[in-house]
């Protein structure tokens, strides 16, 4: 079924769908759209050689943010958000023109709950006693009936939990093998950012 609505296609503010680069992305990545059919988009991240030769290492990477209205009449549940090579083939191209096919795609699935059950996001940073972002750290989210979420940081020691439950008391916590972190409590109302935490000595 068609669930998300394509208005505007365009990268940057104010467009549907609202296509941008994540932190994780190197510097000079340009974004690249294109549409098919009814519930399909293209994206290309095409970079401009500004990051000094800087390349990705291996791992996991949140490199492209995709943001969708969702449209007035989709019944309620989940569907299916999956990659394919519908719209362009997936291939990434190595700094000597070899194109280099993906090795894994991770599909997801979104869930309609409805104008009554709106919901924020919980963004924020796992760093170093330096300061530095801690990859592969666990940051866990836990509400007053004891139902926990998990995320996983980046590259850069960053995390993002969407479709959370506004006007509830959570605690919020990170862990790694190495440091030790401050359990937060929070009562999210809209979107909040920067939920940091900082290692202790």
């Amino acid at each position: 079924p068609e669930v998300l609505t394509i208005t505007g296609l365009n990268s940057g503010t104010d467009s549907n769908p609202n296509i941008a680069a994540e932190p994780d992305a190197m510097a000079g990545t340009k974004i690249i759209v294109a549409a098919q059919t009814p519930g399909q988009i293209g994206v290309v991240v095409n970079h401009d050689g500004a990051n000094d030769g800087t390349l990705l290492g291996e791992g996991t990477r949140r490199i492209v943010n995709v943001t969708f209205q969702i449209a007035s009449d989709a019944a309620l549940g989940s569907y299916p958000v999956t990659f394919s090579d519908a719209v362009f083939t997936g291939t990434s191209i190595s700094p000597r023109g070899t194109a280099m096919p993906f090795t894994s795609k991770e599909n997801g699935f979104m869930t309609v709950l409805g104008p009554a059950a709106a919901t924020v996001s919980i963004t924020g940073r796992v760093l170093t006693p330096e300061s530095k972002g801690l990859r592969n750290a666990q940051v866990t989210l836990t509400d007053s009936d004891g139902t926990q979420r998990t995320a996983t940081t980046s590259s850069l020691g960053y995390y993002r939990f969407e479709a959370v439950a506004p006007g509830r008391s959570y605690s919020i916590a990170a862990s790694s093998k190495r440091y030790r972190f401050t359990t937060r409590n929070i009562e999210p109302t809209t979107n909040l950012a920067e939920v940091d935490f900082t290692a202790q000595e």
